[in-house]
């Protein structure tokens, strides 16, 4: 009985070093991440901060572009972030103790604080045409808020992204609008046309001054806002919910319901129509019926 009794305490003490033994040296397992860090044009990218939300650890990039990153457990993602450029998360699936990621490429921010569409195939920003509200009187005892545009940055998305840099993330909104033409003014406009029509200057060309359209608010559209990164948030996301229709759209700070807002600047774009291709055929059949008619008339 003391016998097994022994060899039973051996065999516990034995399995409980092996335990031990499995527990540390899991505890002390190393991975590491390594990678280069480019700038959207393929030059390499030194002081890039990289880190992972899940842990509170950090390095830096290189003079040449190059990181390592060492660390006591696995992680899921990597943020990729530096002054004047746009934040970069990487989904990072630890299998092995050691992998290297696929090269990374930042682009610029831009330069100025406004409302922009990015351009990824030109790495560029155009931004948004930017506009004041006012106050337009339609009637003797009524007015309504307004804008004075006249070109309008046109997008052919239905869902456009629309990046936001510097300016409030709070009570911002997006409202469709719809021209105000006031019939006097209208006839007075025509009437200057056509006099500018028969005048010419001494070059032989005709000389019209177009004058700035009204665009007031017809209905808000909803939309959600995205921080591309948690630590730094002077550049965010919006994007409407659903589809946009065509038609000129409004950006601003909720200056269409506040008398006097705090934020009077807003910034303007267009979502094309569809083009019709005319030789489709629907149009071609409606052209021969047209035709048929007229020659049994």
């Amino acid at each position: 009985m003391e016998r097994k009794n022994q060899k039973k305490s051996i065999i516990g003490i034995c399995l409980l070093f092996f335990c031990l033994l499995t527990y540390l040296t899991s505890c002390e397992r190393i991975y590491t991440v390594q990678g280069k860090v480019f700038t959207i044009s393929g030059e390499a990218l030194p002081g890039v901060c990289v880190s992972s939300p899940e842990i509170l650890k950090h390095t830096i990039t290189n003079a040449k572009g190059n990181f390592t990153f060492r660390l006591s457990k696995p992680i899921s993602k990597l943020e990729f972030i530096k002054s004047d450029y746009l934040p970069f998360v990487v989904p990072v699936y630890l299998d092995n103790t050691t992998i290297v990621l696929p090269d990374i490429f930042l682009t610029p921010k831009p330069s100025v604080p406004g409302v922009y569409f990015l351009i990824k195939e030109k790495n560029m920003y155009k931004p948004l045409m930017r506009g004041k509200i006012e106050r337009t009187q339609i009637e003797k005892q009524n007015s309504v808020p307004s804008v004075r545009l006249d070109e309008i940055v046109q997008v052919e998305e239905k869902v456009p992204s629309i990046y936001v840099f510097r300016l409030p993330p709070y009570d911002l909104v997006l409202y469709r609008m719809k021209e105000y033409i006031d019939k006097k003014e209208d006839i007075k406009s025509d009437k200057k046309t056509d006099k500018s029509d028969t005048q010419s200057t001494p070059t032989g060309k005709d000389h019209v001054e177009r004058e700035k359209r009204i665009w007031v608010p017809d209905e808000p559209v909803l939309t959600y806002s995205e921080f591309l990164s948690e630590m730094d948030t002077s550049l965010f996301l919006i994007k409407p919910v659903k589809e946009l229709k065509p038609g000129v759209y409004c950006i601003n700070w909720r200056a269409f319901e506040v008398p006097f807002p705090k934020m009077n600047e807003c910034f303007l774009f267009s979502v094309q129509e569809e083009k019709v291709d005319k030789s489709s055929p629907e149009t071609f059949s409606s052209s021969v019926l047209e035709d048929n008619d007229k020659n049994k008339k």
